[in-house]
């Protein structure tokens, strides 16, 4: 899908400012995306950023985390967020 499919769509915050501007203003809003990469390359911690920032809107999201041992990323989210329990 390229920009002019998307103009008129409302824009949602990847929670990284960097990342937004890049983006131009950020994903478009109802989407599901999947992030794939190499372990260490910031793909729990982009989820993470993203739904805290939907979360202190009153949105839903979340995260689905395959072949992770939970005490790392658990501390990610706890970082990252400040409100995961262990």
């Amino acid at each position: 899908m390229d920009k002019s499919e998307t103009m008129g769509r409302d824009w949602v915050s990847t929670g990284i400012e960097g990342l937004n501007f890049i983006l131009k203003g950020g994903l478009p809003k109802n989407r599901l995306y999947l992030l794939q990469g190499n372990p260490g390359t910031g793909k729990t911690t982009m989820g993470l950023h993203f739904c805290s920032t939907g979360s202190k809107k009153a949105k839903r999201g979340f995260i689905l985390l395959c072949q992770r041992v939970r005490t790392s990323w658990s501390k990610s989210a706890n970082r990252i967020t400040g409100i995961w329990k262990n």
